[in-house]
């Protein structure tokens, strides 16, 4: 892992016998202590006594108020620029509401503003997919959109009455969830390119909307109105099932949106907006407890930072003097709230950036000079403007006031394609690799669909004590595995590794194998007793038995000056961490290619494979080197992006958080692209396929008549995956389910295909009049299963629809 370890890392590792990586570490962050108290020598000062005396995170939040009591809020450090796309509404103020409203993107620094889209809805709401790569609004047609940041419309859908007015994407991206008046709540499946009711309105003249689908996808959270002022907020299963009331009330409008949201995937937040009452109130949705927070001020909306411990309250009626206060969401459940006044006046549409350093707000007027009147102004956290877009910067003239919404994605998506491989131990959180209890074969399958998508390519940390399971189910889902032997002082349990080594080997496909990691390290820092000589003659004998590539892993400076091992291995597999050599997360990703190509040039002959390099999303800080998410994404995006550009192989390190490596010093669960729960940490962007089917040209549905003829065209955007897949066509008709096939059609469940994704351009699988057809309602389906068996596996299904009705004849 590298030189530069810290003695309390060498300790704490020396005290512990694992078969994995263990890594160490421990956080004290929060956004005030980030961004202020770091910033002045006395908020240093108090911070570092009260760090020594172990204090509370509230207690530290406390002292940070006080510090502001003191300090002029716009006193804090410079932040890097900010980056991504702010996309918003207006309506020029010279046309009816009902068709004025417009889509603009634009680049927080005022360049490549664009206009996107000319009519949408009155409610103007707009929103990024997680992942940042497309923007939904609905249009003026009564239509949901979804489009590229280009304007190209990629999806289109019915919506309700007053749909557009709050609906969300999932934490997942892969679905938008709507209410629609007097109806219910609807959900529509981007994969499936479907509309579906989750919840039905069961009480006539009431109106179901504001869902949000909670952070771990199990739970929905929406409001229930009736008459003029009577709400309530029910909760269900995703699946629309157990519906629970969680609490109720009166005193907002029969519409109104009471800006509901998930804290966590117990706690919900939302407000009272409606005259007299101006309220902020916090649930637990299991208790059904909570507590109502009297604002006193009227506001009009309320924003979650990204992170979700800060809370965004924009104040004032709809026309300035509005005022914008924060709120820590950590107070919530205490017995006080304190409101940070950030002293900004004037807007009240308001979005954070993603990754929580700057917001944007609209503009404040100047009456005696229209066009040097700010539209939109860009501030970073501490209220330091940053950015003003004014009326002239526009083609056509906007006002202030007239700006609906804006959203902001500010975080470049992961996308897995360029991912080469990844680091994979399968223990979840009470699973231990020392004692137990072991990952079972359904845990680990479940990976794979996730380690699918994420990399072509997977290495493990051991092969025995359920572990050599992971290579027969890596074959099953067309995944690249290199299965590592652990060795240690314990011969005997070497003996089991290295046989189960080579069975791997010889009855499997596997890429290479690994014998042993950082085995020379663990023996030069007296953690084992296992020597180099020992490891090669390991080496030696399990490349006599197997026919593929044989190696083991240590850290850049072992193999700089052991050319010994070097000579024994087929290739290096070399671990680089920054973070245990106190790098900064300025100079990570430089750092890891620079060793790189510092082993590449001493060993040409050889070659050289990254076996790990990473960085923790929390902990303590080592030298330069400080954990966090917003720090271990931008090591992932700027590592990413140099790997590409040099071709340099490597695996990342690693796929899920251990929670079984707190004994390492707090950063050894930290290390995982996911949570331990398989959440993902940043926004991602899985390359997954994306099949599409049309009838005459048409996504349907669509009406024919026994005189017309119909074309079913399929196509295929493989999106650089090859896994092997079975491909489907199938038909449900008035007269069954069928299946095509290059034989014809049949009932039988059988594909049309088995074989590797490719990109198929637009290919004609039909072509015939309608007449002989009953008329009815026909659903055509085209799809890929990337669990190749020919059956249908719906976890790693990928498909597209199209309905077709076929009248009578006249």
């Amino acid at each position: 892992m590298g030189k530069g370890v810290n003695f309390q890392r060498e300790l704490t590792t020396a005290r512990t016998s694992v078969k994995c990586c263990i890594f160490m570490g421990g956080n004290y962050d929060s956004f005030l202590v980030k961004y202020a108290v770091e910033n002045f020598k006395r908020g240093r000062e108090q911070m570092k006594k009260i760090i020594e005396r172990k204090c509370s995170i509230p207690l530290i939040f406390s002292m940070v108020i006080l510090l502001f009591a003191n300090l002029s809020f716009n006193a804090f450090a410079q932040l890097t620029e900010p980056i991504g796309k702010i996309a918003f509404t207006e309506c020029n103020h010279d046309e009816p509401i009902e068709s004025c409203i417009d889509l603009w993107i634009v680049n927080p620094d005022g360049s490549n503003l664009k206009k996107l889209f000319d009519g949408v809805d009155r409610y103007g709401r707009v929103r990024f997919s997680p992942d940042g790569r497309y923007i939904a609004f609905k249009g003026r047609d009564g239509k949901h959109k979804i489009v590229d940041l280009e304007g190209n419309i990629l999806h289109e859908f019915e919506g309700g009455e007053r749909s557009g007015k709050d609906f969300s994407w999932s934490p997942d991206g892969r679905s938008i969830i709507f209410g629609a008046y007097f109806d219910g709540i609807y959900r529509y499946n981007l994969q499936g390119r479907r509309v579906e009711k989750v919840i039905d309105t069961w009480v006539y003249r009431t109106y179901d909307h504001n869902p949000v689908i909670s952070p771990d996808l199990g739970k929905i959270v929406f409001t229930h109105h009736e008459w003029e002022s009577l709400y309530w907020i029910y909760t269900a299963d995703i699946n629309g099932e157990n519906i629970e009331l969680i609490t109720s009330g009166s005193g907002t409008g029969y519409d109104e949106h009471l800006n509901l949201n998930w804290l966590d995937n117990k706690h919900i937040i939302f407000n009272i907006t409606n005259f007299p009452k101006f309220k902020l109130y916090y649930f637990n949705i299991e208790t059904k407890k909570g507590k109502e927070i009297d604002i006193g001020i009227s506001f009009l909306d309320t924003r979650l930072f990204p992170d979700k411990k800060t809370l965004a309250i924009v104040t004032g009626m709809s026309f300035p003097p509005s005022k914008l206060y924060f709120i820590d969401t950590a107070e919530l459940s205490s017995d006080s709230v304190n409101f940070l006044d950030t002293g900004l006046e004037g807007g009240f549409t308001f979005a954070w950036s993603k990754d929580g350093k700057y917001f944007v707000i609209n503009g404040k007027p100047k009456a005696w000079d229209p066009l040097n009147s700010s539209v939109l102004r860009i501030f970073d956290k501490s209220g330091k403007e940053y950015k003003v877009l004014k009326n002239k910067d526009f083609p056509e003239e906007v006002w202030y006031y007239f700006i609906k919404d804006v959203d902001w994605t500010s975080q470049k998506p992961v996308y897995f394609k360029d991912i080469k491989g990844a680091c994979y131990s399968p223990f979840r959180d009470g699973q231990n690799p020392n004692w137990g209890p072991y990952p079972s074969e359904n845990e680990i399958r479940e990976d794979m669909l996730i380690l699918k998508n994420m990399s072509n390519a997977i290495r493990t940390y051991g092969v025995t004590k359920g572990l050599e399971k992971i290579v027969p189910i890596a074959n099953q889902f067309n995944l690249k595995a290199s299965p590592g032997a652990w060795l240690c002082s314990n011969r005997e349990a070497n003996e089991e590794e290295i046989n189960s080594l080579i069975n791997l080997a010889k009855n499997y496909k596997v890429e290479s194998v690994i014998v042993g990691n950082e085995v020379v390290l663990r023996y030069e820092k007296g953690w084992d007793t296992l020597t180099e000589r020992e490891l090669i003659d390991y080496i030696s004998r399990v490349k006599e038995a197997v026919d593929v590539p044989v190696t083991t892993v240590e850290p850049w400076h072992i193999w700089d000056t052991h050319a010994e091992l070097v000579n024994a291995v087929d290739y290096i597999l070399v671990n680089i961490h920054p973070y245990w050599e106190g790098i900064s997360i300025d100079e990570a990703a430089n750092y890891v290619i620079e060793k790189y190509k510092q082993i590449q040039n001493k060993y040409p002959h050889k070659q050289v494979v990254i076996g790990e390099t990473g960085w923790p999303s929390d902990g303590l800080s080592n030298g330069k080197a400080v954990p966090s998410l917003e720090n271990q994404r931008r090591f992932v995006e700027e590592f990413l992006d140099l790997a590409n550009k040099e071709g340099v192989n490597f695996y990342y390190f690693e796929a899920f958080d251990e929670k079984w490596k707190e004994e390492s010093n707090n950063v050894g669960p930290h290390w995982g692209f996911y949570y331990s729960d398989r959440t993902p940490k940043h926004p991602i962007t899985a390359l997954t396929p994306v099949p599409d089917i049309k009838v005459n040209g048409s996504d349907g549905p669509l009406t024919v008549t026994p005189s017309d003829s119909i074309s079913v065209v399929v196509a295929l955007d493989n999106n650089w995956q090859t896994n092997n897949a079975d491909w489907w066509l199938a038909a449900d008709t008035p007269f069954g389910l069928w299946f095509f096939t290059f034989e014809g059609w049949t009932t039988d469940w059988i594909p049309a295909y088995q074989g590797p994704l490719f990109p198929l351009d637009s290919y004609e699988v039909l072509n015939m009049p309608v007449s002989g057809l009953p008329p009815g309602t026909y659903t055509l389906y085209f799809g890929v299963d990337t669990y190749m068996d020919r059956n249908v596996t719906w976890d790693s299904v990928y498909y597209d629809t199209v309905v077709v009705n076929i009248t009578e004849a006249n």
